[in-house]
């Protein structure tokens, strides 16, 4: 969604847009070219390792491809992005907001300890970026006021956003797969259920993508406990979106979403997913 709302902002125009996605995000609201990335396991390893991976060397060869100056903009600093803006042509990136790093109460590059549950948030917004983009103002606390950008599109997202969700008021929200045990699978999904009556549906974090045995196990485990009842998710619904349209009841574990929920004047309940 602040993908979409920065191309208004700044009137970038779909045909000169690149969109290259790092998990299976679906992008309906982003207009321009996709690269499709699909990254392996042993993709992230070489990156970790070697600096460098098979997706890295794609994404270079589209650069090429593109034939002039760019600037780029990325979440996080993911080595496809290292790998971007080491290019010539490079000529600027920023930071957008996404997830709870944005939103970390210590400065990365200081020396004052570990930032909530991160220990070095310098890895992922590294020195040198020529901005910060924001959806909410909370974001980016140690950043400086003239490097923070407050991009608040919300009508045109009303404008070309058609909500999924109308009627539904009540979202169960997974964690990350990453965050799930295979001892406490079971407890997780139960621990959102009972709060969820028809109509329903729960939403899977996008990180489901690189857990395909994980992620069937949820979808069959739902259908059998909850008959139909609660449906999952379309992969191309937008929680930030759908609360510009109803208000919506969320549960779920700790998540970003929580600050989104207040913003919009939803709400969003904690649910505890350990035994």
């Amino acid at each position: 969604m602040l993908a979409r709302m920065v191309q208004r902002r700044y009137g970038i125009e779909a045909r000169r847009a690149l969109v290259v996605p790092i998990r299976q995000t679906h992008l309906g609201l982003c207009g321009g070219r996709t690269v499709s990335l699909e990254r392996r396991l042993s993709d992230r390893v070489a990156a970790k390792v070697l600096r460098t991976s098979w997706t890295c060397r794609a994404l270079h060869r589209s650069l090429r491809r593109l034939d002039r100056p760019y600037v780029v903009y990325s979440a996080w600093a993911y080595p496809e992005f290292l790998a971007a803006v080491s290019r010539r042509r490079c000529r600027g990136h920023l930071f957008m907001e996404e997830g709870q790093l944005a939103f970390s109460a210590s400065k990365p590059h200081s020396s004052g300890g570990p930032a909530r549950q991160y220990a070095d948030l310098s890895q992922y917004f590294p020195d040198g970026g020529s901005g910060f983009l924001a959806m909410l103002p909370a974001a980016f606390p140690w950043v400086d006021e003239e490097d923070r950008y407050l991009v608040q599109e919300f009508d045109h997202i009303r404008e070309v956003y058609t909500p999924g969700l109308r009627g539904v008021e009540a979202i169960g929200v997974l964690p990350a797969p990453r965050r799930i045990s295979d001892d406490n699978r079971e407890y997780v999904l139960e621990s959102i259920l009972r709060h969820l009556k028809s109509p329903s549906v729960v939403k899977f974090h996008p990180g489901f993508s690189h857990y395909p045995d994980l992620e069937s196990w949820f979808r069959s485990r739902l259908d059998e406990e909850t008959k139909g009842r609660v449906q999952r998710c379309d992969d191309s619904i937008v929680l930030e979106a759908e609360m510009l349209f109803e208000r919506k009841r969320l549960y779920g574990p700790r998540s970003s979403l929580q600050r989104y929920a207040e913003f919009f004047g939803s709400q969003y309940e904690l649910v505890t997913q350990t035994k």
